[in-house]
């Protein structure tokens, strides 16, 4: 089985659910896998943060040698229909509370948060909802742990109306001015949104620290057509030190798909 470490000299990271008790069995052959194939961590979605507490979490990541770099907070969100953008107060403080959690449950883990979902869905249901997201982003920073990074994950226009390029992240950043907050640019969602993505990336490279990858089909790397080589070209070439997280659709199953997307990163590393 081929590792990742031996072609890729960046840290490479899976984005996960964990809904269940139940799956703990199959979520630790996930883990012992990842770390076969050579992965640095995971990006964890929690549904309910209650299923797993994070000393268990650090245990079991610690017997595989993974980190958890980030919260996904999207399967949480969902979860609770929350929006950070949303008009309505009560429901705006309810996000807001929400993100919290996330962000306390990440402090725990020395890790972050990445707000994806968490922003709001297509259909705004205001003229101004980036400026109600700005305030929710600028409450959060204020009663979060200082140094848990906020990861504003650009993602297209048919999944939010908020931060759908990274000129839109920035522009946040700039809003709110807290040094704890990110702007997280993923492949899918940047071939796009984005006009010139090694432009937008090369602009605002003090700000990204991780890199979401995924095909132009929303499946893993190698089962669309984006070269990734390109992509690690060019990441070597603005000596890019952060990490990169597998994320997307299934096509065949976990486990399957992960070794195959693996194997095709190996060979676009091959290339750079």
């Amino acid at each position: 089985m081929l590792n990742v470490k031996d072609y890729l000299p960046l840290r490479l990271c899976l984005q996960t659910v964990f809904s269940r008790s139940d799956t703990l069995s199959s979520f630790e052959k996930l883990l012992r896998l990842l770390q076969e194939l050579g992965f640095w961590g995971i990006e964890l979605n929690l549904p309910d943060l209650d299923v797993l507490s994070p000393d268990n979490l650090a245990a079991m990541l610690g017997e595989y040698d993974l980190k958890l770099t980030y919260l996904a907070t999207g399967a949480f969100a969902k979860a609770r229909s929350l929006s950070l953008s949303t008009s309505s107060e009560i429901s705006r403080i309810s996000a807001v509370n929400g993100a919290l959690e996330n962000a306390d449950y990440a402090a725990e883990m020395h890790a972050g948060i990445i707000l994806g979902f968490f922003k709001g869905g297509p259909q705004a249901d205001s003229a101004t909802p980036e400026h109600f997201f700005c305030k929710s982003v600028s409450e959060l920073c204020a009663r979060k742990k200082s140094g848990v990074p906020v990861l504003l994950e650009a993602t297209n226009r048919r999944e939010t109306c908020v931060v759908r390029t990274l000129d839109e992240a920035a522009s946040v950043c700039s809003a709110v001015e807290n040094p704890d907050l990110r702007i997280l640019p993923d492949t899918y969602h940047m071939f796009y949104e984005e006009t010139d993505p090694r432009d937008s990336i090369l602009r605002y490279r003090n700000r990204i620290e991780n890199l979401h990858l995924s095909d132009d089909n929303r499946y893993f790397p190698g089962f669309g057509s984006i070269d990734f080589g390109e992509v690690f070209r060019f990441l070597q070439s603005i000596d890019y030190q952060g990490t990169l997280a597998l994320e997307g659709n299934i096509r065949e199953n976990l486990e399957a798909d992960l070794i195959k997307s693996t194997e095709a990163l190996c060979r676009f590393a091959e290339k750079r």
